[in-house]
Formats: C-alpha cells, sequence, structure tokens
C-alpha cells in the first residue's frame, strides 16, 4: 500500500508526464502544419515560375489556359472549404484529424485522376 507521501510523488509525476504528452503533441502538429505547408508553397511558386496559373488583382488564384493550373485551383479550392474551417487545436481528438486527413486525401487523389 501506497503512503500518502508515495501517492502525492506519484500523482505529482503523473501530471508533469501528461503536460509533457500535451506539450509533444502540440510540437508535432505544429511542425507537420509548417512542413505541409511549406511543400504546399514549394509547389505552387514552382508552378508560378513554370506559368502553371495565375493570381488576380486581388491576389486570389485563378483559374488559368493549362490543365495543371486547374488543378492547383481545385486544390485551393479544397483548402479553403475543408482544412480552414476545421483548423484543428492542439487539444482536438486524433480521431478528428484522422478522419480529416483521410477525406482530404481521397479528395487529393481524385483531383489528381481529373488533372
Amino acid at each position: 500500500m501506497l503512503s500518502e507521501d508515495q501517492y502525492f510523488k506519484a500523482k505529482s509525476f503523473m501530471k508533469v508526464y501528461k503536460d509533457g504528452l500535451d506539450c509533444l503533441k502540440e510540437i508535432a502538429a505544429k511542425k507537420s502544419y509548417e512542413n505541409s505547408t511549406s511543400v504546399f508553397y514549394e509547389k505552387v511558386n514552382e508552378a508560378t515560375k513554370k506559368k502553371q496559373f495565375a493570381f488576380d488583382e486581388s491576389g486570389n488564384l485563378k483559374k488559368a489556359e493549362y490543365v495543371r493550373s486547374s488543378y492547383f485551383y481545385r486544390l485551393n479550392e479544397l483548402f479553403e472549404t475543408k482544412v480552414l474551417p476545421h483548423v484543428v487545436e492542439s487539444n482536438s481528438c486524433p480521431e478528428m484529424l484522422n478522419s480529416i486527413i483521410d477525406k482530404l486525401k481521397v479528395e487529393i487523389e481524385s483531383l489528381k485522376t481529373k488533372a
């Protein structure tokens, strides 16, 4: 049987451990977001240099004549309609995040086949 002091120390340790895990989850989510954003913007930058799509006067992405450009336009549209409304907070459950990721993967694959 645990003494009161041992119980208190164990409980304190578990709280610190939980806080550490929560911090790691938050860091992982932020790193993942930074990496995916970086990859996306690199692809957009390359496509812009190759004139695969263009921006209007307001800075919004617009459709261009090339097939690849419409893929980027639809990808941008998908991001704005599906991802931004579901911005994941650090304390949300991983099942919700996995569900959103799975739906996005399916939609991105369908866009790839159309392009």
